[in-house]
């Protein structure tokens, strides 16, 4: 992801700088690596038969899930996937917490915010304890460049934003199910996960196929999208963009 240029100054040309506000360190699995290999892990080569638009139609957010494990080389398949997003001045911020055991994802499930326990509670995330998969999303603290402290804006929320789109689209291309959950209390989750200090929990991920099995079989229909022309303008705020019709 590009970051912003900061006015019009040479500071649009200045070469992004990672700076920790710990001490450095010798490199280690945690630290961010110079740059992303675009060579794919071995075994982690599936192929999907969805153009991008169909993809995008088809997920959705589901909050029943089938027993049925992820099959071998899913998950990898997954998270290969989600290591190409893109992150600003390539620092890849994340770190990612996978959860497949049981007992702890029963846990997870009473960590909702505010004590939003009950199943029927808006916000409540007790729905996550039949899930196969749940990924824990998370930031490492005092990882920041430059460009961040010049528009006041912490990029690494948007940069993990991206990442856990990545995994649901391929989630969804797998037909596995997912639920973005914002709704977790860190205080609760950390000692659950063990997650250290130095991390900060941004989000959980439910993956899981439907009941039914397949995505498309769902009954709900998708909540209505606005189209582009509701929140799209032309050149200017406030400028009406008409667009051709997008090809269906």
């Amino acid at each position: 992801m590009s970051s912003p240029a900061a006015g019009e100054s040479s500071a649009s040309t200045r070469k992004c700088t990672a700076t920790r506000t710990e001490k450095p360190r010798s490199r280690s699995p945690t630290t961010a690596p110079s740059g992303p290999s675009s060579e794919p892990m071995q075994g982690t080569t599936m192929k999907t038969d969805f153009d991008f638009l169909s993809l995008c139609r088809l997920r959705r957010s589901v909050r029943r899930f089938s027993p049925e494990p992820l099959r071998p080389g899913e998950l990898a398949w997954i998270l290969e996937c989600a290591r190409l997003a893109p992150s600003a001045c390539n620092l890849q911020p994340w770190q990612v917490v996978i959860v497949d055991d049981r007992d702890t994802i029963r846990d997870l499930s009473s960590c909702a915010a505010f004590g939003l326990s009950k199943t029927a509670a808006p916000g409540s995330i007790a729905f996550i304890a039949d899930a196969p998969v749940v990924l824990a999303l998370c930031l490492k603290r005092g990882l920041a460049h430059k460009v961040s402290s010049l528009v006041d804006m912490d990029f690494s929320c948007l940069d993990l934003g991206i990442f856990g789109e990545h995994v649901v689209l391929a989630a969804a291309s797998l037909g596995i199910g997912s639920c973005w959950i914002g709704m977790a209390s860190e205080r609760r989750v950390r000692p659950v996960l063990g997650l250290p200090r130095s991390v900060r929990l941004l989000a959980l991920i439910a993956l899981g196929r439907p009941p039914s099995g397949s995505l498309a079989s769902l009954e709900s229909p998708p909540r209505r999208r606005m189209d582009a022309a509701e929140f799209c303008w032309h050149n200017r705020y406030g400028v009406p963009w008409n667009p051709p019709p997008a090809e269906r």
